[in-house]
């Protein structure tokens, strides 16, 4: 490489003189996984070692790993990033930072769960015609909440026969009324022309002088 500019190397100079040094000083021990950098400009050989730098390669294209952790005493989640190498032996070592922390739930969420005496049910349906509803607790033990009875199948169709029967019973004599309601309507209708008809018979004539009075 070339030199100008008080001997600071550009990378389109090419050098036309033999290196002048004997002992050039190499950069601190490299690290797996990282860059290097030079922290000022590059002179001519040699070169102190604070010259150098190696800076991992998740400092400069991102993270290693990400994890999450959770603590059940404070429904607490809390969310890593990581920068990280691999070292001489092929093992990844990791540096791991907090990124962000939240709560699981509300604490009005949290004291509620608290107060619950029940956290899970459980229904026996062993017994024929009844359900045992049981509540289980914390620890394990369970409590019997309730017994729900209920008829079975034939006790259900014998009931629904007898409903239906009884509908139908309904029905006829609904049918039976309105035949007898059906008829009183003609007899009273045949009877109120039958009137008109008398009516119209004896109907005066105009100046005849002659009434009639029905009784």
């Amino acid at each position: 490489m070339g030199r100008k500019n008080n001997n600071i190397l550009n990378e389109d100079d090419i050098s036309v003189l033999p290196p002048t040094w004997q002992h050039p000083i190499l950069p601190p021990n490299a690290l797996q996984g990282s860059l290097l950098f030079v922290l000022n400009n590059f002179v001519e050989p040699p070169q102190s070692s604070a010259n150098f730098k190696w800076i991992p390669m998740e400092d400069i294209i991102g993270v290693a790993n990400v994890k999450i952790e959770y603590d059940e005493v404070k429904s607490l989640y809390t969310l890593y990033k990581t920068r990280g190498h691999l070292n001489n032996d092929g093992e990844w070592i990791y540096e791991w930072e907090v990124v962000n922390s939240w709560t699981s739930i509300t604490e009005a969420v949290k004291e509620a769960l608290e107060n619950l005496v029940y956290f899970s049910y459980r229904y026996d349906t062993s017994e024929s015609n009844v359900l045992k509803v049981y509540g289980i607790r914390k620890d394990g033990t369970e409590d019997l909440l309730c017994n729900i009875s209920f008829v079975s199948k034939s006790e259900f169709d014998n009931a629904m026969t007898l409903i239906n029967r009884q509908i139908d019973n309904i029905n006829e004599d609904i049918r039976v009324l309105r035949t007898d309601l059906n008829s009183e309507i003609e007899r009273a209708t045949t009877r109120e022309n039958e009137l008109e008809e008398i009516i119209e018979r004896y109907k005066p004539v105009e100046g005849d002088g002659i009434s009639i009075e029905l009784i």
